[in-house]
């Protein structure tokens, strides 16, 4: 939808009104019409992640904001649904009103050659187009971004935040200055949220994040040699809910849905791609790769 009063978030309660319609249908959509093209695995995936988009916009006093490589299985046991800025972000993006959002957020004083992704999540949440979430947490990893935009959002929302400092360096003393910081995030997530977090369910929830990671390795080594049908944002998906949504049933579904269909897939030959749109500057892998 391409409506000036849209796109330019002059009203931020409309905007938000018809991002939630808007969504809420294309999710109708999904469930009652999904892609043919796609696996039943993707196109259960695309749901999800429709699904876990529009939570923050319908409850969003469960939802908490998060950045990527942040471990999310204590924030689940909490009762909390976190979702992070690049992936809402790029749901903004495909509703057209990124243009307003980037406007606003540089005309509040952010640079140019910031990440876009953090630019129109900002710039919405400036414009009073994302409701308040319950809290904000993320980690130094892996983007100079997260120091400036979490801090950011914690004061346009006014809401609790909890940072997660990982050091370059891996080695024992650092695995354990991390592991201290996830204990006290244990204990802020208990104070924000009112609810004691078990810890025999979080035990299990770690053991399905674990299965769900092997289910998703034995998936990749399985698909070497069979055709997968499969469009560009499907991997991004995969990605994204392979983060925020590890530790949950669903995420763990799919997995079990990809080996599945990967069991039944094609066999296909000739030469394969690998693409990444940009190394890691942290990592060697990559570059081995």
């Amino acid at each position: 939808m391409k409506n000036d009063t849209f796109t330019s978030l002059t009203d931020p309660v409309r905007v938000q009104r018809m991002l939630k319609l808007m969504w809420g249908m294309k999710l109708k959509t999904m469930e009652e019409n999904p892609d043919s093209r796609l696996l039943p695995a993707d196109r259960y995936l695309n749901e999800l992640m429709m699904e876990t988009m529009l939570k923050p916009l319908q409850a969003p006093d469960s939802a908490a904001v998060v950045s990527i490589f942040l471990p999310c299985e204590l924030l689940q046991e909490a009762g909390l649904s976190p979702y992070n800025v690049e992936s809402f972000s790029s749901y903004l993006s495909a509703s057209h009103i990124e243009p307003g959002c980037i406007r606003q957020a540089e005309s509040s004083g952010l640079s140019e050659t910031l990440c876009s992704y953090h630019k129109i999540f900002i710039g919405a949440a400036e414009a009073g187009v994302l409701p308040k979430p319950r809290c904000i947490i993320y980690t130094s990893l892996a983007c100079d971004a997260n120091l400036v935009t979490f801090e950011r959002l914690a004061k346009i929302f006014n809401v609790p935040k909890f940072a997660v400092d990982v050091p370059a360096r891996q080695d024992e003393g650092s695995v354990k200055y991390v592991a201290h910081q996830l204990r006290e995030l244990r204990a802020f997530l208990e104070d924000v949220t009112g609810r004691e977090i078990d810890e025999d369910a979080l035990k299990e929830r770690t053991r399905r994040s674990r299965r769900t990671m092997e289910n998703s390795a034995r998936f990749h080594a399985l698909a070497s040699d069979r055709y997968i049908p499969s469009e560009l944002v499907t991997h991004l998906y995969a990605g994204m809910a392979g983060n925020f949504l590890l530790g949950t049933a669903e995420e763990e579904k799919y997995t079990r849905m990809l080996l599945k269909d990967v069991e039944s897939a094609p066999t296909s030959g000739g030469k394969r791609l690998y693409w990444v749109h940009t190394i890691p500057f942290c990592r060697g892998e990559g570059a081995e790769l």
